[in-house]
């Protein structure tokens, strides 16, 4: 099992890339069914991780497997890459480069009284 320190040192060694890469993506928004760049970008970042099996099902979609040492549980994670068309109005270093087109994440709430 991972003793905290262990997993907080894995974290920080990679921290400043992981953020490189969220300000690239945030940087190049691309429409549903648009996600060329963003597809190609993740699917050669999850290559160059050396122990996944990377595929391309669909032409703008990424699947990756994990396969541990032994058998066990198994679970998925799905992400949306797709942006939204609405003008960023942010004032960040890292704001998107495609007038009209953003990430965004819309949340609505439903009420259920």
């Amino acid at each position: 099992m991972f003793q905290s320190s262990t997993l907080q040192a894995a974290v920080e060694s990679v921290k400043e890339e992981v953020i490189q890469w969220r300000r690239y993506l945030h940087e190049n928004p691309e429409l549903s069914f648009e996600e060329e760049n963003t597809s190609q970008f993740v699917y050669d970042t999850l290559c160059s991780f050396g122990n996944l099996e990377v595929s391309r099902p669909t032409k703008y979609s990424v699947m990756a497997r994990l396969i541990g040492p032994q058998p066990g549980k198994t679970f998925g994670i799905r992400a949306d890459m797709d942006a939204l068309p609405i003008q960023e109005e942010n004032t960040f270093d890292f704001v998107s480069k495609t007038p009209g087109v953003m990430h965004a994440i819309l949340m609505a709430e439903k009420n259920s009284k």
